[in-house]
């Protein structure tokens, strides 16, 4: 880990306010234009407004867990989804994560991963978790096998950005407590 690394917090994304949610996401927009057709993008006010709800509803209906991560001065510096994937029976959820530019290889990535995956199998008793990334995303599949993860397989034109099918990198953590 960095020397950098800060204590941080994973708190519902629906108590932050909406100012620092719109910063956030727009200070950081290009993460996101890389991986999604322009099109596809709106990082307006109200748009974020929709993200606030949208945590709302999702946990209620226990479909997704959004959260912030933020330093203990409240400072939003990254953002995790954990989503359920597949029938309930399975438990299986996907988690996602993006951290603010500015800390990009200051060792947040595989602590923010740990409690991410730490809260699906805990709190939310998921018996699985997995994730993906582009084929050419090392960092992420780095962070992903240094937080216990294996490598499941390939893609094959998962996902179309740019008018391109791109293959995506399988990754899977099984919760210890539940075999």
């Amino acid at each position: 880990m960095g020397k950098h690394l800060e204590n941080f917090y994973l708190v519902p994304m629906h108590d932050m306010t909406l100012e620092d949610v719109f910063t956030y996401y727009n200070e950081n927009r290009f993460q996101h234009e890389q991986l999604f057709d322009s099109g596809d993008l709106d990082f307006s006010l109200q748009s974020q407004r929709v993200r606030l709800l949208r945590s709302i509803i999702e946990a209620d209906r226990k479909i997704a867990f959004r959260f912030s991560v933020i330093t203990e001065d409240r400072k939003m510096i990254g953002v995790v989804k954990i989503t359920r994937i597949f029938d309930d029976h399975q438990q299986i959820c996907d988690i996602s994560y993006s951290i603010d530019k500015t800390l990009l290889g200051l060792g947040y990535n595989v602590p923010i991963l740990n409690r991410a995956t730490n809260l699906a199998f805990h709190e939310y008793q998921f018996r699985k978790a997995t994730m993906t990334f582009l084929v050419s995303y090392e960092p992420g599949q780095l962070a992903a096998l240094d937080a216990g993860y294996s490598k499941v397989g390939v893609l094959k034109q998962n996902e179309k950005i740019f008018g391109e099918w791109r293959d995506f990198v399988l990754y899977e953590k099984v919760n210890p407590d539940l075999l």
